[in-house]
């Protein structure tokens, strides 16, 4: 994609859709994937720009180009690409840790170890993953860069001595030690962010060498941060294009080298709360703080407001409303653990042995019961057909996480035997053919779940809508979707169901939307609503402040709560929060509409709000916004000033 002449090629018929007035905006995936990505980005740019119609006033339009960039721990998007911003995994992330309890995460990890048996630390089984992926899937690779390495060395009296066996456990180390996906060092030099990684890089790798002496280490270091143009200028000038190029191949290697650990290996193999396992996340910290989210929010203002915010993708490893669903379980650690030891109690039946060890494993089988939970239907137990496309799909789905883990079996190797037991222990669990004690206690189980997993959703549904950036709509999410990994969030979407409850909510059919939530219709209906106020004030949501508001101490745990501003116009948003203490609403229903007391949220302008939402009327007094009133008819509230 460096050379012109595959650019031109290769963007040929997208250039025509821009010329059209087709497309209005880009969205790159992969974009670690290229040799220089600041480059392809500004070609990008200029070319789009180049082609773009214009507008009334006889202006071209600007490209929004946004990039599939997966941002590490303290990382971010270099500010000197030529985008609007990402494709939204790390906001995906913020949206995600906010919703799980700190405490309770704390305590299900304790659970799943003592559960699993496992006894490793997180930080070395995320070195086991990344060890197993490069001795094993990108073996080749890593054979392709020592050779380079060792051209390079041999050039120099100061490296030539270095074995290929001693080039090859170092440059491992460091790709292991590697903190982020890639850094981006080309001719042009390297900047003060990759420099550090590439010096945290080298720490550890120290940390665990085992070798005679770092020297080695360090010679790769100054090739990746071409300090070797200044240590050894005479060297440098030697091999300056083998040098920039095993530069490049490197950053181009560290990226599918984490993508595959990471995402692909680590995510399926340690799991206590699994929606903290998504695209973007860190597991380390599964969980964010609500001083910490608006921190966020005010730095992409700052930075990049036109960036995107994605609460699901066609690459998420489930649905936005299975997430919000699991992430429930941080509030109930410990009847989780119990329901988990019942189950594997009285599914003894099912399970087999090979070669000593039980089939499915203990850490597959837990997967199994959290999948079930979070997919559940919201409508209630599944029967008849029902029942057998949603087994399918769990089947389906353990078997990909199995292989994805690497443990028991693989895409490389599977193993039959394995994966027949895994798949013979799901269809028994999820079967109506004799009496089930799984089914009939997951059917009591998860209804609390799917309410209170309800509620995670509309929140994260306003946050999304509401916060500085660009909200993305995955297809199908109109409705509650309880989508797995691909292929199962490919499935087709169906458009007339939600065009038929389009037109029977009409322009009045909240109260519809409230009684028939467990259809999705609520969530239709919010996303209608936000979507429209976003039509309505544009330049509030493109360019407006971003304000925290002060929440009772009482319930500030509870609520999150902020303001947008643009001239005279403000909106107040609030969102609810770990609400499993919350007064339980009537049978069927879906919000209890009380449990603040006379809790308040302070720092809006006074005045007569209406819910954007619900169109119900609510008073900033003195005191604040009394959230009993503003949250009476649903957990989330955006209000605006009555004119």
């Amino acid at each position: 994609m460096d050379r012109v002449s595959v650019f031109r090629d290769a963007h040929e018929f997208l250039g025509r859709l821009v010329a059209e007035g087709a497309l209005h905006g880009l969205r790159i995936d992969h974009v670690d994937g290229m040799a220089d990505p600041q480059r392809y980005c500004r070609r990008l740019n200029a070319f789009a720009a180049a082609l773009a119609p214009r507008d009334t006033a006889g202006r071209r339009w600007r490209p929004y180009i946004v990039v599939e960039k997966i941002l590490g721990d303290g990382e971010r998007l270099p500010a000197t690409w030529p985008v609007s911003g990402t494709t939204g995994y790390d906001y995906l992330a913020l949206a995600n840790a906010v919703f799980v309890d700190a405490d309770g995460h704390a305590q299900l990890a304790r659970h799943w170890r003592r559960f699993t048996a496992s006894e490793a630390s997180l930080e070395s089984e995320i070195d086991r993953c990344r060890r197993l992926v490069i001795d094993r899937s990108l073996a080749s690779e890593l054979t392709y860069l020592v050779d380079w390495l060792q051209a390079i060395a041999e050039a120099s009296w100061y490296t030539r001595d270095f074995t290929r066996k001693g080039l090859r456990d170092a440059l491992t180390e460091f790709v292991a030690a590697f903190p982020v996906y890639r850094t981006y060092v080309t001719e042009r030099g390297i900047g003060d962010a990759d420099q550090r990684v590439i010096e945290r890089a080298l720490r550890h790798a120290r940390r665990r060498w085992t070798g005679a002496d770092t020297a080695v280490l360090d010679f790769i270091a100054s090739l990746l941060t071409l300090d070797i143009a200044r240590e050894r200028p005479e060297h440098f000038s030697a091999s300056r294009d083998a040098i920039l190029r095993f530069v490049t191949r490197f950053q181009q290697y560290t990226g599918a080298i984490t993508a595959k650990a990471i995402e692909d290996t680590l995510f399926y193999r340690v799991a206590p709360l699994a929606s903290a396992n998504e695209v973007g996340a860190d597991p380390r910290r599964p969980s964010l703080s609500v001083e910490a989210f608006h921190n966020s929010a005010a730095e992409r203002l700052a930075q990049w407001p036109n960036t995107m915010l994605a609460s699901e993708t066609h690459d998420t490893k489930r649905a936005e409303d299975i997430r919000a669903r699991l992430n429930v379980l941080s509030e109930f650690p410990d009847e989780w653990a119990r329901r988990v030891a019942r189950w594997h109690a009285i599914n003894a039946a099912y399970r087999t042995t090979l070669d000593g060890t039980p089939a499915p494993s203990l850490a597959d089988e837990h997967l199994v019961y959290q999948t079930t939970l979070g997919a559940w239907p919201v409508t209630g137990r599944p029967h008849g057909d029902a029942l057998a496309e949603f087994r399918e799909r769990i089947v389906a789905y353990a078997l990909k996480a199995a292989r994805e883990a690497k443990v028991a079996t693989s895409w490389t190797t599977p193993s039959d035997a394995y994966e027949r037991a895994l798949a013979d222990f799901v269809t028994r669990l999820l079967s109506s053919d004799v009496p089930n004690r799984f089914l009939d206690g997951m059917a009591r189980f998860a209804p609390e779940f799917t309410r209170l997993g309800a509620i995670n959703s509309l929140a994260q549904l306003v946050l999304k809508a509401t916060q500085p950036g660009v909200p993305d709509f995955y297809q199908g999410s109109e409705f509650w979707d309880m989508s797995l990994v691909d292929p199962d969030n490919r499935r087709p979407v169906d458009f007339a169901a939600r065009r038929g409850a389009l037109a029977d909510l009409g322009g009045g059919g909240f109260g519809v939307a409230r009684r028939r939530w467990r259809e999705g219709w609520v969530k239709l209906w919010l996303t209608r609503r936000l979507l429209a106020l976003r039509t309505r004030f544009p330049d509030l949501f493109r360019t407006g402040s971003y304000h925290p508001l002060a929440v009772d101490d009482t319930v500030r745990n509870h609520v999150i709560a902020y303001a947008r501003r643009h001239e005279d116009i403000e909106i107040v948003v609030l969102v609810c929060r770990l609400t499993r203490r919350m007064p339980a609403p009537p049978p069927g229903s879906l919000w209890s509409g009380s449990g603040f007391g006379e809790a308040a949220v302070r720092g809006a302008r006074s005045g007569r709000l209406i819910d954007a939402l619900s169109d119900a009327a609510v008073d900033a007094c003195e005191r604040g916004i009394v959230l009993d009133r503003a949250l009476a008819e649903l957990p989330v509230a955006v209000l605006c000033a009555e004119r």
